[in-house]
């Protein structure tokens, strides 16, 4: 069963048939329930700067005992991903 458009969010739509068709896939195969989510086509700039592209962000439990292991890469991604959500909101471009 392919995950359901609460756990599936589609940030930007991939102008690749090849990338859609992995993401279809990608889709398809991963558990349609919690921990899981997928976050796709997305960018952001990172502290030197430099533009990162996301094709797809895979969230889950980080150990086998179900445990979030916590680094300061995460956080800073969890921050700027804040901003991406709250520029969408406002029906801004995210740069």
């Amino acid at each position: 069963m392919a995950l359901s458009a609460g756990r599936w969010h589609v940030i930007s739509e991939s102008e690749y048939a090849w990338e859609r068709e992995a993401l279809e896939w990608l889709r398809e195969h991963l558990p349609n329930h919690d921990p899981w989510h997928v976050w796709t086509n997305f960018e952001f700039i990172d502290d030197n700067g430099r533009v990162n592209e996301v094709d797809a962000l895979v969230m889950t439990k980080e150990d086998q005992d179900g445990r979030l292991i916590l680094s300061k890469k995460r956080a800073r991604f969890e921050k700027a991903w804040k901003r991406i959500e709250a520029a969408a909101a406002e029906g801004q471009n995210v740069e």
